[in-house]
């Protein structure tokens, strides 16, 4: 028969005072783990769709001629330009008539950071026209009016559509495009004026490019 002081065990007291530190501990590393995780979801859609833009873009030119001759600014509708100059380039997307098609809530879901409301619609006005890829990412063109200068549309990709956090910089994105093909907005301003814009909490629009400029990582000095 076991002798009760022999016998091994743990107390109630150090049982808790076990539990409250792994608890402390969970409560420390657990948002980080999945900030880390967010961010390399976030870098594996924007590559994702950067690469399918670039490649509609390519196959466009084939079939339509230069950037140049696409005449933008003699374009009747945004969703007869985007019907015609990038929709059939993405398989099983779906044209968004209105901004609900693209799985919103409201005409104008994005924020800044600042919580600022973005003024951009998604579509359906005389300036957007939208659609979402198969993967939920919502692609939206502003077609610069015929009375304006601009000889390209500007690009938003929101790369989980309706969900949270619909905030720029973090999965809503800013791009361009050229002759040469779809880019970063803001990729040609110097490396200083990059951070400087994406990390300006009411604009952040030129967080893709401070994105692809560090490497295709988001550093610990990005505004997450």
């Amino acid at each position: 028969m076991i002798k009760e002081e022999n016998r091994k065990g743990f107390t109630l007291a150090e049982v808790l005072i076990t539990l409250a530190i792994i608890g402390v501990v969970a409560v420390m590393t657990i948002p980080t783990l999945i900030k880390k995780y967010e961010q390399k979801v976030t870098i594996t859609k924007l590559k994702h769709t950067y690469s399918l833009l670039n490649q509609a873009y390519k196959l466009s030119v084939v079939d339509n001629g230069e950037l140049h001759d696409w005449n933008l600014t003699t374009t009747s509708e945004p969703v007869q330009y985007v019907k015609k100059y990038w929709f059939p380039y993405f398989k099983g997307a779906k044209l968004c008539e209105t901004y609900s098609d693209c799985g919103y809530t409201k005409p104008r879901p994005w924020n800044k950071p600042s919580g600022i409301v973005s003024q951009e619609d998604v579509t359906g006005t005389t300036a957007r026209s939208a659609f979402i890829l198969q993967d939920g990412t919502v692609i939206s063109f502003r077609i610069p009016p015929k009375n304006q200068s601009e000889l390209s549309p500007k690009i938003n990709i929101d790369i989980n559509g309706g969900k949270l956090p619909n905030v720029a910089g973090k999965d809503y994105f800013f791009l361009g495009v050229n002759e040469k093909g779809v880019f970063p907005l803001y990729a040609d301003y110097t490396q200083e004026k990059i951070e400087k814009l994406c990390k300006d909490e009411t604009t952040a629009s030129s967080c893709f490019a401070k994105i692809v400029n560090d490497g295709w990582q988001i550093k610990s000095d990005y505004p997450w």
